[in-house]
Parts: C-alpha cells; structure tokens; sequence
C-alpha cells in the first residue's frame, strides 16, 4: 500500500523509473515498536550526512504484488554513494508507529554554503 501511494505520488511528475531508493531499517535491526519511527529518522539523517543510499539487508524478492519494474522505486541491495544530478538530497520516513499513528516526513540536506556559514559564526 506505501509503495503504491508513493508510486502515484512520483507519478503526478514523472514518468520515470527506478530511480528513488526504498529503505527499510527493520531489516538491520528488527521492529521496534514504538521507536521504529525515530530509528528510521536517525537513519535517514545519517544518509543524508554522509551521503550515501543505505541497503536493505537480507532483500531477496519484492512481493508478488508490487510492480517495482514500472515504479519510480527501487530496492537498493548494496550500499551507493549518494550521487545527485544537482538537486539537494531529499529522503522521506514514514510509518512512525507511534501508538498506531501513522506520518511523513521529508527532509533534506541543507544548502552546500549553510555548512560553511555555520564554521564562520563559530570563529
């Protein structure tokens, strides 16, 4: 259902494919609960510092029911350098599992200056 909501999502502006990692922390670590959705977003925060795109461990077939083949998503098996083609990395995490709350966030790197600036102030 994620996959498919994300899928028609991308498909309001793209038509391409495989172009945007899917990760899932639950398969480094197992579930957790209530701190799935903080460990994913620490997750995230990592990959968008050190930029690179995290595997999801373990992956060995997609569901029968998901059509990654014509989805804007795929599943990154072995861990990538975090390449762009000029726009800023940008990563989503959702399914926090707070109570059964479910929600979405997306964030991304700040600007390549903001970095610099911030060593500036420090001085």
């Amino acid at each position: 259902m994620e996959i498919e909501g994300i899928t028609k999502a991308f498909r309001r502006y793209t038509g391409k494919k495989q172009f945007c990692a899917v990760g899932a922390l639950k398969t480094n670590i197992g579930h957790l609960d209530n701190a799935a959705g903080i460990a994913s977003m620490v997750r995230a925060v990592l990959a968008l510092g050190k930029k690179e795109i995290p595997p999801i461990l373990h992956f060995e077939k997609p569901n029968r029911n998901i059509n990654f083949e014509d989805s804007p998503l795929y599943i990154n098996k072995v861990l990538l350098p975090w390449n762009t083609a000029g726009f800023p990395r940008r990563c989503g995490v959702s399914a926090f599992g707070l109570s059964g709350t479910n929600c979405h966030v997306v964030l991304e790197e700040p600007p390549a200056n903001a970095e610099k600036d911030e060593r500036q102030n420090e001085v």
